[in-house]
């Protein structure tokens, strides 16, 4: 269909796949084989596929195995620059006749890296605790987190008992180290009391469940609010 409305209307069409990693899911590869068939021939269409789970999309697009390798092109998308952040969400607040500041907004981007979801999320609680005609403030910030990890509490008291205890162990290293983190070398494992292997068998099993993830980087917990949630449950 979209190679056909292309030649009828004579204009190139764009197909956007959402989460494409779910193909994943099916137990086989037959819907990767038959999205690749279909759309290698197409003229006058260009396809995008987007998903949030980094891992997954390496391995269906960059496993020579897989059908759909070297199908696409690669472009990882960053966070969403604070400079960009603070007049939406200032836009935002004013509409409803709330304040907020620059720096208030810059304090919001630094808990959140600039992640679209966890960002929108965060300003959205401090919106609903900002009442009209006030100012959102940094002391209200900081309520506002409170509510949303204490929302949370309970899923991210059931992901962190159910890890390992090396895994506990990488996690907090890697919070508490930041993306300078380097988690193979011999001053992080020795820190960390572990060994190569056993720092090996973590970290595969935290990116297969999807609780860290590998950027230019390196390693990072992906949840932003889990990052902020264990941080505060091992500080003193």
């Amino acid at each position: 269909a979209p190679a056909r409305l292309a030649a009828a209307r004579g204009k190139r069409v764009v197909v956007v796949y959402d989460e494409i990693q779910r193909l994943a899911e099916y137990g086989d590869d037959t819907a990767e084989r038959l999205l690749r068939s279909r759309t290698q021939a197409h003229q006058g269409v260009a396809y995008l596929f987007t998903g949030s789970r980094k891992h997954l999309i390496r391995e269906m697009f960059m496993d020579r195995g897989r059908p759909l390798y070297q199908t696409a092109g690669h472009y990882p998308i960053g966070p969403i620059a604070t400079e960009h952040w603070v007049p939406f969400v200032t836009e935002r607040f004013e509409q409803a006749g709330k304040e907020i500041d620059a720096g208030v907004v810059e304090g919001l981007c630094e808990r959140t890296e600039g992640h679209p979801y966890y960002t929108q999320h965060l300003a959205h609680a401090l919106w609903e605790i900002t009442p009209a005609g006030e100012a959102a403030t940094a002391a209200r910030l900081e309520e506002a987190l409170d509510v949303v990890l204490t929302r949370l509490a309970y899923p991210f008291t059931v992901v962190w008992e159910g890890m390992t205890a090396n895994q506990r162990r990488l996690v907090a290293g890697i919070i508490q180290g930041g993306r300078e983190a380097r988690v193979f070398s011999s001053s992080f494992l020795r820190t960390m009391r572990m060994a190569p292997s056993s720092a090996s068998r973590a970290i595969e099993g935290l990116v297969q469940s999807d609780v860290i993830d590998r950027d230019e980087m390196g390693y990072v917990v992906t949840d932003r609010f889990f990052r902020l949630w264990v941080k505060r449950a091992l500080s003193p």
